[in-house]
């Protein structure tokens, strides 16, 4: 996780619900770019895909499972990463 002003917050924050953080590869976030426009009709940015690449990572280990419900919030659209990606 970049370091930023209320990292410590949101790391304490994670650890006093029960919740988790986890550290995502650009490839992993990058994938998920494809998933959400193939799959859900979605262009959604590369630090808002982070979000379904952290979901994927967590159902694979059984810290959620299928049935759980979940919310994604997705803060970013992809038009400005466009460049990127050959959809």
């Amino acid at each position: 996780m970049p370091s930023a002003i209320g990292d410590r917050l949101i790391l304490q924050a994670a650890h006093e619900s029960g919740g988790t953080a986890l550290a995502l590869s650009d490839d992993e976030m990058r994938l998920m770019v494809y998933y959400t426009a193939q799959r859900e009709g979605m262009l959604i940015s590369l630090e808002a895909t982070a979000t379904v690449a952290a979901y994927h990572s967590l159902l694979a280990t059984h810290f959620l499972e299928p049935g759980d419900e979940t919310v994604l919030f997705f803060t970013g659209y992809g038009l400005s990463d466009m460049g990127n990606y050959s959809l």
